[in-house]
């Protein structure tokens, strides 16, 4: 058989039937490929939340929280405190030291505390089962906590400068 009347056989057509065959126009398989669009909010994390991210031992997710606006983080890390039972705990254990220890709790982390128990509250699909009625205690007397403010919020290790940042 001749080479031409191989035809489509020839290994120089296969490129060009691979892509036939999955339905892509060769001129477009050539297209230079576009990255997609960074996010245009984000980009600085809140402190309290990398605070928050070390105490409960999950410090690498901090690049994470770059692309959650601040508006935004303090929902994303309930969410992930509800799903990762330990790092619950963890985080209930050290709010409650830095309440013992200034009477006090960082807005932020006030914030979290309520947001767990509204998600604890109306469950979207997909959410755990409520922790036991000690550690919902526990959130609950969190939320109910004094916040500090000001110079207050500093001394309890809370966010520093101006909006958290």
């Amino acid at each position: 058989m001749s080479r031409k009347a191989a035809g489509w056989r020839s290994w120089r057509c296969l490129p060009a039937l691979s892509l036939a065959v999955c339905g892509v126009p060769w001129r477009s398989a050539a297209a230079p490929v576009k990255s997609p669009a960074m996010p245009r909010h984000g980009r600085v994390v809140n402190l309290e939340c990398v605070e928050t991210l070390i105490g409960i031992g999950e410090p690498e997710l901090a690049g994470v929280f770059t692309f959650i606006s601040d508006g935004d983080s303090a929902p994303a890390l309930a969410d992930l405190l509800v799903h990762k039972e330990k790092d619950l705990k963890r985080f209930i254990n050290r709010e409650k030291k830095m309440l013992k220890k200034s009477g006090t709790i960082p807005p932020w982390n006030r914030d979290v505390a309520g947001y767990v128990l509204s998600i604890y509250a109306n469950p979207p699909a997909g959410t755990p089962e409520p922790p036991s009625k000690s550690v919902m205690k526990d959130l609950v007397d969190l939320y109910g906590a004094p916040v500090a403010s000001g110079p207050e919020s500093q001394a309890a290790g809370g966010p520093r400068g101006a909006g958290g940042r």
